[in-house]
């Protein structure tokens, strides 16, 4: 729980977890190295709940796909929801997150934020 400037509270449930889907099927320049002929990853996925003062403001799943305008071809394709981080401020939550493509240092830093009014916005760090 977290106290805003104003007196209201911030509640927030978070489940980040693997979907198990197999989707991504990494391409063979970042597995040669490795000397892989094919590697398999799967999406993670952020159930989301937030309520201020008891009141629900927020409840949604968060994917790649709500960064999909900030990411690169290669990241839309190969990338992973990884590393949440949660923050507070006095504007609301922020969840900082990581798209990286598995077996590689190929990533960008992201950051979901949730005002206290429910609204949610992304960006690039």
């Amino acid at each position: 729980m977290f106290v805003l400037k104003q007196g209201d509270t911030l509640k927030v449930k978070l489940r980040h977890y693997c979907t198990y889907d197999g989707k991504i099927n990494l391409a063979s320049r970042y597995l040669r190295m490795y000397g892989l002929k094919k590697f398999k990853a799967h999406n993670f996925i952020t159930a989301l709940q937030v309520k201020r003062n008891d009141r629900l403001i927020f409840k949604g799943l968060i994917k790649k796909d709500d960064f999909l305008n900030l990411r690169d071809d290669s990241l839309k394709k190969y990338g992973v929801l990884l590393f949440p981080n949660i923050e507070f401020d006095q504007d609301g939550l922020n969840i900082q997150y990581s798209i990286s493509i598995p077996l590689t240092d190929v990533g960008n830093g992201f950051t979901l934020t949730i005002s206290k009014l429910g609204e949610k916005t992304v960006k690039t760090d």
